[in-house]
């Protein structure tokens, strides 16, 4: 569940599997695009407020503080802002994708080292 209020510092852990041999599309697409599709697969995970009591008006850049792990090597992580209509439409507003290595900025590539 979204919410507005900072999480506890503890919280259980969400997990999904990921298939590379069916990963999920982007268009690429700079423009907003419904992508309740990707949110109903069981490989990903979506996060939702409940509805909003009144207008909110987002403006200025995004930001995301995001704790994970991968038993790949390297994988891509993505976060996108969704606008969900009444009739249970996603449409993107704006997403980011980094990936893993990458994390520390791109002239700072790190991946784990493997025993």
């Amino acid at each position: 569940m979204l919410k507005l209020e900072t999480p506890p510092r503890r919280s259980p852990a969400d997990t999904y599997i990921y298939n590379p041999e069916d990963p999920v599309a982007d268009s690429g697409e700079r423009e907003p695009e419904n992508m309740r599709k990707h949110e109903l697969r069981c490989d990903i995970l979506v996060y939702t407020s409940d509805v909003l009591e009144s207008d909110l008006t987002v403006a200025g850049e995004l930001s995301c503080e995001l704790f994970a792990a991968s038993t790949g090597v390297d994988t891509d992580w993505v976060v996108t802002l969704s606008d969900v209509d009444d009739l249970g439409n996603s449409i993107k507003l704006s997403n980011y994708i980094v990936r893993a290595k990458y994390r520390n900025g791109l002239d700072s590539p790190e991946l784990p080292i493997l025993s």
